[in-house]
């Protein structure tokens, strides 16, 4: 009776077995390719996410836009390139991350700080 109840738990409740992508496997997957950088370890031994010609991009989901703003400053400092937050936020793209969007991208505005972000579905 108990395995007929778990069985039927998984035929209506099936387990979504594709791992959950991460940031470093959605920043190579879309990023590099689109902005033509690449991860690279700074001097310091911190590691910037998405470095390119001229900018050192901080990539971070949408729900921590405030700490992508620190990292993107440090990155600069250390790289002497322009600061940048790319923001990945995940479809469907609600109220709630348009505002944490919008937070980021005014907040980098007044800081001098390049913002991009990037809707993944």
């Amino acid at each position: 009776m108990i395995r007929m109840a778990i069985l039927l738990a998984f035929l209506i409740f099936p387990l979504n077995l594709q791992a959950a992508e991460t940031e470093d496997s959605l920043t190579k997957k879309y990023l590099y390719p689109k902005y033509k950088g690449k991860s690279t370890r700074l001097s310091d031994g911190t590691i910037a996410d998405l470095v390119t010609k001229d900018i050192s991009y901080e990539v971070d989901f949408h729900n921590k836009w405030y700490e992508a703003i620190g990292q993107a400053q440090h990155y600069a400092r250390i790289s002497g390139k322009k600061p940048g937050v790319i923001l990945i936020v995940k479809a469907p793209f609600t109220f709630q991350k348009f505002k944490k969007v919008v937070d980021c991208a005014y907040i980098c505005g007044k800081n001098g700080i390049v913002f991009h972000y990037e809707l993944i579905k």
